[in-house]
């Protein structure tokens, strides 16, 4: 066990006078118990331009899991609180931070681990490699810029990783130095729980870095109990980014995934190559004030579930600006989507512009949840606020539910496109209905096209009712438009189109016509007439008919020069083909049984 207190420090330090020919020292602790007391530390560090030295924490034994317990006697001493840190002051490089055990590590207490700059050098590397790392009781693991030199990175490398309790991972600036990324890679669980607990990349108010990016890659991830995984700039400089690789992604509980930016710009979240993602009384968001929202995307490929508190309408996922900015995009690509109790799928910017929301499923319900855009500017020959929804073969609307592309003050309505094989909206059971709408207010409504095969209890109204209606009204512009393609049926999609011109056959032998009676002519319709056979594929091509009589005796005529043939007398009325065969040169030779007077 080792144990630091009392105000002690461990330090290895390059000073500020230290020139390139002096290297900072390093730090190596082997133990597999570490407790840091009070206002204690372990630095590897350096003032000057020479670079800092490593600082190692390993087990140290062949148990191979590690304990670090920060203790802080007092707990109103606030300022310095028990750290472990790899940094630089000056110009040179910091120091990395690694710590390793074979099996668990385990980080408990109100303290931090850190690689960090306050000076023109760029932050070290803080490194965490085990098969499961927890971290709990506000335990924190830094890489932070104060000064103009790039923050350091953090990599997460666990079978396992457990963020609970308050703890955190931080990557931040707060001067003009570039905010470093965390990237975690996870083989199966991740669990972020409790509030406060998550990985954040933020830049704070005054600072003019970028944000750092957060790059997440495990089997499982979960986060619940109001905990989050958050991009931030709160400066002018632009936020990070998030890019989710996972097979099941799920939050609960007021939790958060969010890309957040005042007034510069973010690239936005993207979730990718998901199974399933669930969505409980939690947000997935893009966002920002006056500046511009980056995109959300999310690729699922079997399920999509949002729900959220009906009462309040919480959960879902977001893109939006809140005070003038610019919204960006949602795609949603998956085969079944639900949103139900509240939730949305929405992107918004009431005072400004707004993207457009994409979905592509195949199977999209709708039980009192809401697909909304919504803008209050548009610009001439750009779409904005556009709600497209295709590849659907089926779409369900209840209890109230609403799909919605409108605009606020002199902007006009967006546009709706939908292609489903079918569309139903349940009875309603409130005072409005389920609705799909394109509402302006001193603009122009939108166009709704919807093109379906049934299209069940839901149907276009020039005013809104408490039925479920489709409408594209403004209020005082120029009402939208509607138009529904109900697809039906075609009963002749099946039939033969005769040529233009009959085919001329070489007939070996037939019967002559009589009384002016018209010859028959042949048309090449592939199997187009024959009546199907027993032995016969039974497919949509075949058209059954009912037999008719053909009671006709033909009168022989005698062609000059020839003999007196006898008189031909037809095979039993009705009698099919007997015989039918393909000669050379396609000729054809068709055969039926007939007798001779």
């Amino acid at each position: 066990v080792l144990t630091v207190a009392t105000e002690a420090t461990l330090s290895a330090t390059s000073t500020e006078t230290a020139t390139g020919a002096e290297q900072g020292g390093s730090v190596t602790l082997n133990a597999p118990t570490m407790n840091l007391l009070g206002q204690v530390g372990v630095f590897a560090e350096t003032q000057g331009e020479v670079p800092a030295g490593t600082l190692t924490l390993t087990s140290g034994d062949t148990s191979g899991d590690l304990s670090i317990n920060f203790q802080n006697p007092d707990p109103t001493a606030q300022t310095r609180l028990p750290r472990i840190s790899a940094s630089t002051s000056g110009s040179g490089q910091g120091g990395n931070l690694v710590v390793s055990a074979p099996n668990s590590i385990a980080i408990a207490g109100n303290g931090t681990l850190a690689v960090e700059t306050t000076g023109v050098g760029n932050a070290g590397t803080a490194t965490f490699t085990t098969q499961q790392l927890t971290l709990r009781d506000a335990a924190r693991i830094s890489a932070s810029t104060a000064g103009t030199g790039a923050g350091g990175g953090i990599w997460l490398e666990a079978q396992n990783l457990f963020i609970t309790d308050g703890s955190q991972v931080l990557s931040r600036t707060t001067g003009a130095g570039a905010a470093g990324s965390i990237n975690v890679i996870v083989v199966d669980n991740f669990t972020i729980a409790g509030a406060g607990s998550g990985l954040f990349a933020n830049t704070t108010a005054g600072s003019s870095g970028a944000g750092g990016n957060i790059w997440i890659d495990p089997e499982r991830v979960s986060l619940r109990d109001r905990a989050g995984i958050a991009v931030n700039s709160q400066g002018t400089g632009n936020s990070g980014r998030i890019d989710l690789f996972a097979n099941t992604l799920s939050l609960s509980g007021d939790s958060f995934i969010s890309a957040e930016t005042v007034s510069g710009a973010s690239e936005g979240i993207f979730l990718r190559n998901l199974r399933d993602l669930t969505v409980q009384n939690s947000d997935i968001s893009a966002s920002t004030a006056t500046g511009s929202a980056g995109q959300l995307s999310v690729d699922a490929r079997a399920a999509i579930t949002l729900s959220g508190v009906a009462t309040t309408g919480e959960g879902g996922l977001r893109v939006e600006a809140t005070n003038g900015g610019t919204a960006g995009s949602l795609t949603i690509n998956t085969d079944r989507l639900r949103i139900t109790d509240g939730a949305e799928a929405s992107v918004s910017s009431p005072t400004g512009l707004a993207g457009n929301l994409t979905i592509q499923a195949r199977d999209v319900r709708l039980n009192q949840g809401t697909i909304l855009a919504e803008t209050g500017q548009s610009v001439p020959g750009i779409d904005r606020a556009v709600i497209n929804l295709s590849g659907l073969d089926f779409l369900e609307l209840a209890n109230e539910s609403l799909i919605s592309a409108s605009a606020f003050a002199a902007a006009n309505g967006g546009n709706i496109s939908i292609a489903a094989d079918f569309i139903v909206a349940q009875a309603p059971t409130g005072a409005n209905g389920s609705d799909i709408i394109a509402r302006a207010i001193n603009g122009d409504g939108g166009r709704i096209n919807i093109s379906t095969t049934q299209l069940f209890n839901i149907a276009f109204r020039n005013n809104l009712t408490p039925f479920n209606d489709i409408n594209a009204s403004s209020e005082f512009g120029l009402d939208g438009e509607v138009a529904i393609d109900t697809v039906n049926v075609d009963p002749t999609s099946n039939l033969n189109v005769l040529p233009d011109e009959p085919n001329q056959p070489e007939l070996l032998a037939g019967c002559y016509t009589q009384g002016g009676e018209e010859a028959i002519a042949f048309y090449d319709v592939g199997l187009g007439g024959r009546p199907p056979q027993p032995e016969d594929i039974q497919t949509a091509d075949f058209a059954v008919a009912e037999w008719i009589d053909l009671d006709v005796t033909l009168a022989p005529t005698t062609a000059p020069g020839e003999q007196e043939p006898a008189t031909i007398t037809m095979a039993t009325p009705g009698a099919e083909l007997q015989s039918f065969s393909i000669l050379e040169a396609s000729s054809s030779k068709f055969l039926a049984n007939c007798r001779a007077n």
